[in-house]
């Protein structure tokens, strides 16, 4: 079960990373904008122990800390039909904002579904339209959005494999899920699925 969950902004784009803990003290930290001096302190401050990183899309401010995890440590998992924004600095778009592109070829893809992640449940879930392979994570009663579902808004559909139609069937489906869910979006103040619902008026 889930024991804690903290968040810390990075990058200039404040995109958020999230800690996940269990009560096996296992962590899944969600998005890895960074993954430097700032982060490292944050992890040594509560005495987490990430094992593994579960990102939500290829954008370079969720993924460009990929360049200084520890090599072999953790484990890395993406969308499958994302993977390919890891090592594809056009569609990262790292360089647009004079960054490196992390050329991250370990991770692990996941399709659809639910896994068995460091004593997690989590279900992926996908969810197109900001890129052509984010996805969401479902882990309990927590919804890890990503860029597709924000606090009353939603992400943008014009970047390279944006798809404004594949993201209203995203929302639609991420909107049907139970009212409770609190919803932890990669940028902004977390919401809930009910308070989602009223806002698009479903």
């Amino acid at each position: 079960m889930i024991s804690r969950i903290l968040s810390l902004e990075v990058t200039f784009q404040r995109s958020i990373c999230y800690f996940v803990e269990n009560d096996l003290k296992n962590t899944l930290m969600i998005d890895c904008g960074a993954f430097d001096d700032d982060v490292q302190a944050f992890i040594s401050r509560y005495g987490l122990n990430v094992t593994s990183i579960l990102l939500t899309h290829g954008h370079f401010d969720h993924i460009c800390g990929l360049k200084n995890i520890p090599d072999g440590k953790i484990n890395v998992y993406i969308g499958e039909n994302e993977i390919d924004f890891l090592t594809d600095a056009s569609k990262n778009l790292a360089p647009y904002f004079g960054l490196d592109s992390p050329d991250y070829t370990r991770a692990v893809p996941l399709k659809n579904g639910e896994y068995n992640i460091d004593g997690f449940t989590v279900k992926v879930i996908d969810t197109p339209g900001h890129t052509k392979g984010s996805v969401s994570y479902l882990i309990e009663n927590h919804l890890f959005s990503g860029d597709t579902l924000f606090y009353h808004n939603h992400g943008r559909c014009d970047l390279p494999t944006g798809d404004y139609s594949a993201m209203k069937d995203s929302l639609k489906k991420l909107l049907s899920l139970d009212g409770k869910i609190i919803v932890h979006p990669g940028h902004g103040d977390s919401t809930t699925v009910q308070e989602e619902k009223i806002f698009y008026n479903l």
